[in-house]
């Protein structure tokens, strides 16, 4: 399960054993080395709080020593777990360690602003039952854990989009990271720790296309490696099934199934389960293939106004289309999101996320039209806008038939049925969504955007076959993007390539 590894003997240890022991001065001053030297000892210090039992000593079992000593020897490390197993404890207690060593600064990053605020509470848990002799000064607030005199620190952030940017550290431990919406935006925005730094992603399973998915699958060893060693990510990948729990056996998941009756077999197996094909075997059935998404380049961007990403700048004799989903533009509501994709060749140039009211969305999606559309010679237009016709969308075209008016090098993609703007109803989102699921299955189309291919990993056929996010998770970018795919095929004198009877139901 976890491979036992051995580590050369820290400095800090070879002290403490020359010091005097003979004194209770001289025997703080040992232990607090050998501490020092090796998160195992360190941890004989710590205490912990149970959920039923209140607050114990942390007593290990029997593999998590070996965990702590992987945290401390592995540079990359991806675990994969069934959940209630204690890793979270484990990755305070190793946070807690590294930040009371000079010039650490410790990065904890979780799903929210709760679970946040939680792992920091375990951290200074432990440290406010800590021994006083082993205690550095310290400051603290909701967020950060401070050592002043050791120029050290601990924060922790809810994984919001631009966590991460402008930061270093030493250590990053990223919680639960298969259930975060921004995972490769903040992967991103961390990859200069990633390249120089240690970084630990912590997390259970979340079906097949979650970057804590990828990176584990692409962490485990090669044919002919030993465990334990990097995969071809660098990363060292680790699976703690469920039966890692001392007081969990047969009866007891037999009890545990029975009491999550709600679940179907899949749910139940990701959430505990006992190998990691068990735990990657989502309920429902992905639209996109793992391998598809994981194919997609993605890269960081450049940035424009407030809510735009550029990839590739506009080209003169290039034609580009924009689909554009829309939303209500409240604080939890959907997205805003529009895909901008290069007609010939099927690349994703740029895209535009956020939450705006109608008219101010409308807006932004002129200027980037404008944007793409510069090269365009006077009275031609090298630009399609496809807005989806829906409630607030009809404000959004609305507001953009104002702003085109006069000459713009953009048009309005005007549908079939002679009307402005695209109508996704249950005929037309099969259609959407199939050709979209060939395209990156073909090849056809590249994608750059993170966020968008977060979207396409967590978006799944659910009981009735109604193609759409998996709970708790959102769909704004996939639809633009097919959206933009179906404009890529139909606009500038082009149609779609479908048998007769889905240009029927389509119609």
């Amino acid at each position: 399960m976890i491979p036992s590894l051995t580590l050369p003997r820290d400095p800090l240890a070879i002290a403490a054993d020359r010091l005097d022991a003979g004194t209770e001065r001289g025997r703080q001053e040992r232990e607090r080395l050998a501490a020092a030297a090796d998160v195992r000892v360190f941890a004989r210090y710590a205490r912990i709080l149970h959920p039923e039992r209140g607050e114990i000593p942390f007593k290990p079992w029997r593999w998590q020593p070996d965990l702590l000593h992987m945290f401390a020897t592995t540079r990359l490390l991806v675990i994969l777990k069934a959940r209630q197993l204690g890793v979270s404890w484990l990755a305070a207690i190793y946070a807690l360690w590294v930040a009371m060593k000079p010039g650490k600064k410790v990065l904890l990053i979780s799903k929210g602003q709760d679970e946040a605020d939680d792992l920091l509470a375990k951290v200074t848990f432990i440290f406010d039952r800590l021994p006083e002799w082993l205690r550095p000064f310290s400051r603290r607030n909701t967020s950060e854990l401070e050592f002043p005199d050791l120029a050290s620190s601990i924060e922790s952030f809810p994984a919001t989009e631009g966590v991460g940017r402008s930061k270093t550290a030493s250590v990053v431990i990223i919680d639960e990271h298969g259930h975060q919406r921004w995972a490769r935006k903040i992967f991103l925005a961390l990859k200069p720790v990633v390249e120089n730094g240690q970084l630990i992603s912590i997390s259970s399973a979340n079906g097949q296309g979650a970057l804590h998915t990828h990176i584990y699958l692409n962490g485990k060893p090669r044919a002919g490696q030993k465990r334990g060693s990097p995969g071809p990510n660098g990363f060292v990948s680790v699976f703690i099934p469920w039966s890692a729990h001392p007081e969990r056996d047969a009866y007891w998941r037999e009890r545990a199934r029975a009491e999550m009756s709600d679940l179907d077999d899949a749910e139940f197996a990701q959430e505990y389960p006992a190998n990691d094909t068990e735990a990657f075997i989502v309920s429902g059935r992905p639209v996109f293939r793992a391998e598809d998404i994981t194919a997609q380049s993605v890269v960081v961007g450049k940035g424009g106004e407030t809510g735009v990403t550029y990839f590739a700048d506009p080209e003169p004799g290039k034609v580009y289309v924009i689909g554009a989903d829309t939303s209500e533009g409240l604080a939890q509501s959907n997205w805003c999101y529009a895909e901008v994709l290069e007609r010939d060749s099927g690349d994703q140039v740029a895209v535009l996320a956020g939450r705006w009211a109608p008219d101010v969305y409308a807006a932004k999606l002129d200027r980037l039209a404008r944007h793409y559309g510069q090269h365009a010679s006077r009275g031609s237009q090298t630009v399609i806008v496809g807005v989806e016709r829906n409630n607030h969308g009809h404000a959004v075209i609305l507001e953009l038939r104002h702003l085109s008016a006069g000459g713009a090098p953009y048009a309005i993609y005007r549908a079939w049925d002679k009307h402005l703007g695209w109508p996704t109803t249950s005929a037309t989102r099969p259609v959407m969504v199939d050709q979209l699921e060939a395209a990156l299955r073909t090849k056809a189309l590249t994608v750059h955007d993170a966020g968008t291919v977060d979207q396409l990993g967590t978006f799944a056929y659910n009981d009735d076959g109604r193609p759409e996010a998996q709970e708790g998770y959102h769909d704004d970018a996939v639809l633009a993007l097919a959206i933009a795919w179906q404009l890529r095929r139909r606009a500038f004198g082009r149609t779609l390539d479908v048998s007769p009877g889905q240009r029927k139901a389509a119609a």
